[in-house]
């Protein structure tokens, strides 16, 4: 039996939420995996928040699916900013995935809008990143009803050289 003191009420969470979003956003957050650090906590506030927390968590949900459209847009000069924008990639879709579950059913707009995202990640050559597209994906899919994508969705294959080895 879960006692509700484990989970995170609502008073807390508002405030919790909010810091860990703004820590995310520091400008020394390259320095000692506090960008990791801070969205783990904040994946960690989400899964054991209280049910009445549920629209607050859908408040945070545009502005992470902001974030991951935005991430797009880096500047990417060399190898550094390439993993720094995998690892954000990773880290937002992480996020978007505990989202889904906690939520059970997303609205409509947001289902698409996020599956437009997780095709664009899946456009990245980093395997990481395409797992974590792939388990919010199936977040999505396994939503309570199932989505209807209002939008076609290309197949989707992927593949690397030494996980696949055609007979």
């Amino acid at each position: 039996m879960i006692h509700m003191m484990h989970l995170c009420p609502r008073a807390q969470f508002v405030g919790l939420a909010t810091g860990l979003l703004q820590c995310t956003e520091r400008k020394d957050v390259p320095t000692n995996h506090l960008r990791v650090a801070a969205y783990e906590a904040l994946n960690s506030l989400i899964s054991s928040s209280a049910l009445d927390t549920r629209e607050h968590i859908k408040q945070v949900l545009p502005l992470i699916i902001t974030r991951l459209e935005q991430s797009f847009q880096m500047q990417i000069v060399n190898n550094e900013d390439r993993e720094a924008q995998n690892e954000l990639q990773g880290l937002l879709c992480g996020v978007l995935q505990v989202i889904t579950v906690k939520l059970e059913t997303l609205e409509q707009p947001f289902c698409d809008q996020m599956m437009g995202l997780f095709l664009q990640v899946f456009g990245s050559k980093n395997q990481t990143v395409h797992e974590e597209a792939l388990m919010a994906v199936g977040a999505i899919a396994n939503g309570d009803p199932p989505p209807h994508l209002s939008t076609p969705t290309p197949h989707i294959s992927i593949t690397t050289p030494s996980t696949f080895h055609p007979t």
